[in-house]
């Protein structure tokens, strides 16, 4: 999983793309428990807000749908890493009440 790469020739339509390729592989990643990798993803978001400012304004307002669409995304992205954190959390601590029952038993049978 790899954010695009930032060139000077990028459009706006580029990096929403790629974004939204990057997005939709990080969900895909948490689903597999898998680490995702999110360094790098301001970068990209700060490049397609340059670009986006930089074009005439009647130009840039059918952006305004796109990059509140990526905001949702992103929350979204946000929300589900916050579950996955929470679940590996509640399954570490399980394990450990496990271990704690094991040894607390072999303890009593010894």
């Amino acid at each position: 999983m790899t954010l695009p790469d930032i060139t000077q020739a990028d459009s706006p339509e580029q990096l929403l793309a790629g974004l939204d390729a990057y997005i939709t592989q990080a969900h895909a990643l948490l689903e597999a428990k898998q680490m995702v990798e999110l360094a790098g993803l301001d970068s990209v978001v700060s490049a397609l807000c340059k670009r986006v400012l930089a074009i005439p304004t009647e130009e840039a307002r059918p952006y305004a749908v796109q990059l509140d669409a990526l905001h949702a995304r992103l929350g979204e992205l946000q929300q589900a890493m916050e579950q996955a954190q929470r679940a590996i959390r509640e399954e570490m601590q399980a394990t450990q009440q496990r271990q704690r029952a094991s040894r607390a038993y072999q303890t009593n049978e010894g």
